[in-house]
């Protein structure tokens, strides 16, 4: 899910007809990508090092994992 909030961000900034398509003002358009973007890209790497830690079986990564989920939400 993360991946796509990711991939979809980045195509929603770098093609200019969706902004003409969706808005008139470009600065709260810009804003919203921008914080779509960083929370995707939040989302892949906790969800990275949460698989690294279960394969692994790392106590230290699973509680790294447990504690940002903790701060995020």
């Amino acid at each position: 899910m993360g991946l796509a909030i990711v991939v979809l961000s980045v195509w929603m900034l770098t093609d200019p007809t969706f902004l003409i398509a969706m808005t008139q003002t470009e600065n709260h358009y810009y804003i919203g990508l921008y914080m779509f973007l960083s929370i995707g890209a939040l989302m892949v790497i906790v969800a990275f090092l949460g698989c690294c830690g279960a394969f692994k079986e790392s106590q230290c990564m699973l509680v790294s994992v447990s504690a940002i989920n903790l701060i995020i939400f």
